[in-house]
């Protein structure tokens, strides 16, 4: 199906003036730093298209945040094994990870359970370059299932309002390397629409084969191997799991999504496929990821759920075909605070949602 984002259809009450966390929140400032250097002479350019102006920001943010950064860089990165399950590491990942450091974090934390290796990296970067020259449906390993031709088309619906991922986009070549060189890595799992949002936003925050060590090691877990190979008996426990919590957290709109016929597998999908990055504000889905890499799975669930608490008041007057379009593609000037917290209302343990889903790896 199509992946370019529709408006949506609706916005949160009193939100009206408030600007979208894209363009006043923490920018993603790694992007920027590992440029083409043929680009580099723009980047104060390209920053600004991206984020907007910083000078509306208060300076106590400011502050706070250099003061953060440099917690992350001096005390919890050097320690990160002693210190990656502490308190004090899960206040400031909740608050949000400064951007200047959320890649060297995201690395620590997604880690490299696959050892891969800049060598082997090379091997399957250059081979997929070789088979590239040779044209498309040069290789099956590469374009089982048209893997190339899917990703081609892809990378123009990818963060499309950023516009550099899209052809002759600053990051479009390393997007579309990432993801055919992790095609050719794992031929049985070949490219799935989705993946380009996951290795979009990794790519945001740090360099080609980081994102691609990342991306395979995401890609290796049991939630996204569920979704990834349309293993419909894992997916089918995940959506049950997800309406029982509904049901006990937000029973009135569970009660009407029934009436009207809305099923979870109509909205969660893309929200899960892509971990929030298309339905989300870039700064919010940054964050999104942040907690995801603290507390795994669990919280997507409280995500999603703290999502639909905080849209509750005006999903309920909506019809069928309004409220989904909308659950696609929130509105750009959501309260990225009042989502939060919403959020972290949503309590759920990981033992209670492992049971759910039948499953002891999560």
């Amino acid at each position: 199906s199509d992946l370019i984002p529709t408006p949506s259809l609706f916005t949160l009450p009193n939100q009206a003036n408030r600007t979208s966390s894209l363009s006043t929140g923490q920018s993603p400032v790694p992007l920027v730093n590992h440029l083409p250097s043929s680009q580099t002479s723009s980047k104060a350019g390209l920053f600004e298209r991206l984020v907007g102006s910083r000078k509306d920001e208060k300076e106590d943010k400011d502050v706070r945040k250099s003061e953060e950064t440099s917690i992350w860089l001096d005390k919890i990165l050097p320690n990160w094994d002693k210190m990656k399950n502490s308190k004090k590491v899960q206040k400031l990942v909740y608050g949000g990870i400064p951007s200047s450091v959320r890649g060297r974090v995201w690395v620590k934390a997604i880690a490299n359970a696959l050892q891969i290796t800049p060598e082997l990296h090379h091997i399957f970067a250059s081979r997929v370059k070789e088979v590239r020259s040779k044209g498309i449906g040069a290789d099956d390993a590469v374009t089982s299932v048209n893997n190339s031709e899917l990703i081609v088309v892809d990378l123009h619906r990818t963060f499309p309002k950023l516009r550099i991922f899209q052809k002759d986009g600053p990051l479009s070549s390393q997007l579309r390397d990432v993801l055919e060189t992790y095609a050719y890595y794992r031929p049985d799992m070949g490219y799935v629409q989705g993946m380009a949002y996951l290795a979009a936003m990794l790519l945001l925050y740090m360099d080609s084969f980081n994102a691609f060590v990342c991306m395979a090691n995401l890609l290796n877990r049991p939630y996204f191997l569920a979704f990834f190979r349309f293993d419909m008996t894992l997916i089918s426990n995940y959506f049950r799991a997800f309406d029982v919590l509904f049901e006990e957290h937000l029973p009135s709109l569970c009660k009407y999504f029934k009436e009207i016929g809305i099923t979870p597998d109509l909205y969660l999908v893309e929200w899960l496929y892509t971990l929030f990055g298309r339905s989300v504000p870039l700064e919010i889905a940054s964050r999104i990821w942040d907690c995801f890499l603290l507390e795994g799975e669990v919280f997507m669930i409280r995500t999603a759920l703290g999502i639909l608490q905080c849209c509750q008041p005006i999903i309920l007057n909506k019809s069928f075909d309004k409220v989904i379009d909308g659950l696609k593609v929130l509105p750009e000037n959501i309260d990225e605070t009042e989502l939060f917290n919403s959020i972290f209302t949503i309590q759920i343990k990981k033992s209670r949602f492992a049971e759910l889903v039948g499953s002891q790896q999560i």
